[in-house]
C-alpha cells in the first residue's frame, strides 16, 4: 500500500509530530511505501504545488494531520476525497470559522473515506459547532503508539548535566510537559502556572520535591519570565527545573514517580498514553479522555490538583512501583492499535467501513 501523509514530522518535537514519525516507522517495517508531506519543511507555494499534484502520486490512501480548511478542500478538488483519512488531534478550530466555512468543511468531511477523531469529547465539540458527523465513517481513536525503546540511550544523551542531576537528587519527581507556550481563551494551554504553585504546595511535606517541566518551545519569553518570577517568589528555585528545546520526554517517565498533565484542552495526549505505558502514575485535567489508570482532576481547580496529586504520592510511598514490561503497553484497551492495524493488514476499498470505538 502506498500512503501520503500530510503533517509535521520531528522537529519540533509535539503529540503530532511524534505520531506521523512512529506511524511511518510502523508502516514501513510491515513493508508499505509511506510519503510524508511535511508544512513546516516547505515554502508555501511548494507545499500547495504538491498538494494539487497528489493526484499523479497514486496513493492508496492520503492520512490529513494538519488544521487546515484548505488542504482538505485542495484534497476534494483533484478528486481524492475518498482516499482521504482526517485525523483530528484536537484542533478546536470551528470557533473561528463562518457559518459557511464550518458547511464547506462538514460536506468534505461528510466526502472523505473516513474521520479520525482522538477523543469522544470532539464528538460533541463538532456537532455543537453544527458540523454533521458522517456516522458510518467516524472512529474514536487515540493516536498513541509505543516509543522505540532502543532509541533510548540516544536520547539520554541529548539531557544535559543539570537535568540528569536534578532527575537524581530530586524525590519524589514529577514530570510535566508542553510544547510551548500558548493559550486557549486566555488561558495557559499547558498549566504551566498551576504546576509552578502545585511545587509550592506539595513542597510543605516533600522539601525534597522536584519537577521537571519540558518546554520544547519557549514561544512566549514574557510570560516564561513571569513564571521565573514567580519561581522565585515562592521559594521553589531548587524544586522546578525547565528542560527547554527539541527533547523527547518519554525516558524520563521511567524514573519519575508522577507525571501531571494540567491542560485546559487536549487531545489523547502521547506523553499521558507514554507515562502509563511505562509504569509512571499520572495526574490529568478531565477535559478530555484520558489513558486508564490515570488520576484525574477538575479542570483548573489548583485545590483538586493537589489533593489528587498528594494522595498519589502518600500512596507511592506505602507501595513498591508497579512492574511494567517496557515492550508492553499496560494500558490495553484505552492504547487500541486496531484502526492502525487495519489500514496496514487489509488494502483499503470502497466497502471499507469503521464504527465507533468505545
Amino acid at each position: 500500500m502506498k500512503v501520503l501523509m500530510i503533517g509535521p514530522c520531528p522537529p519540533p518535537l509535539g503529540g503530532v509530530s511524534v505520531f506521523i514519525k512512529r506511524y511511518k516507522q510502523k508502516m514501513e517495517n510491515a513493508g508499505h511505501e509511506v510519503v510524508v508531506l511535511d508544512p513546516c519543511s516547505l515554502s508555501k507555494i511548494r507545499y500547495c504545488t504538491s498538494l494539487f499534484l497528489t493526484a499523479r502520486g497514486n496513493y492508496d490512501l492520503i492520512s490529513i494531520n494538519v488544521a487546515s480548511f484548505y488542504v482538505l478542500a485542495i484534497i476534494f478538488l483533484v478528486g481524492l476525497a475518498s482516499k482521504a483519512q482526517v485525523i483530528d488531534h484536537n484542533w478546536r478550530q470551528l470557533e473561528r470559522w463562518n457559518v459557511l466555512k464550518v458547511r464547506l468543511f462538514s460536506y468534505m468531511v461528510n466526502s472523505s473515506r473516513e474521520l479520525i477523531l482522538v477523543g469522544s469529547h470532539l464528538k460533541a465539540y463538532y456537532r455543537g459547532h453544527g458540523v454533521k458527523l458522517p456516522l458510518n465513517r467516524v472512529q474514536v481513536q487515540n493516536a498513541f503508539i509505543h516509543p522505540p525503546v532502543e532509541d533510548e540511550p540516544k536520547i539520554l544523551e541529548t539531557y544535559s548535566a543539570d537535568v540528569h542531576k536534578f532527575v537524581e537528587t530530586r524525590s519524589p519527581l514529577l514530570v510535566a510537559n508542553g510544547s510551548g507556550i500558548t493559550f486557549y481563551q486566555g488561558v495557559d494551554i499547558y498549566g504551566l502556572d498551576m504546576c509552578v504553585e502545585l511545587v509550592a504546595a506539595l513542597k510543605k511535606t516533600n522539601e525534597n520535591i522536584g519537577l521537571l517541566f519540558a518546554l520544547a518551545d519557549i514561544s512566549d519569553r514574557e510570560y516564561y519570565e513571569d513564571v521565573n518570577r514567580r519561581i522565585d517568589e515562592l521559594g521553589i528555585r531548587d524544586n522546578f527545573h525547565f528542560m527547554t528545546g527539541q527533547k523527547e520526554l518519554w525516558p524520563l517517565l521511567k524514573k519519575a514517580d508522577l507525571m501531571v498533565r494540567p491542560t485546559c484542552t487536549d487531545g489523547y495526549c502521547t506523553s499521558v498514553a507514554e507515562a502509563r505505558a511505562f509504569g509512571c502514575a499520572v495526574v490529568a485535567s478531565d477535559v478530555c479522555q484520558r489513558a486508564r489508570g490515570s488520576v484525574i482532576f477538575a479542570n483548573r481547580r489548583n485545590d483538586d490538583l493537589l489533593l489528587k496529586c498528594a494522595e498519589v504520592l502518600s500512596a507511592a510511598r506505602q507501595e513498591s512501583r508497579e512492574s511494567v514490561d517496557e515492550e508492553q503497553s499496560v494500558d490495553v484497551s484505552a492504547l487500541d492499535y486496531r484502526i492502525f492495524d487495519c489500514l496496514i493488514s487489509q488494502p483499503l476499498n470502497d466497502e471499507t467501513q469503521f464504527g465507533y470505538s468505545n
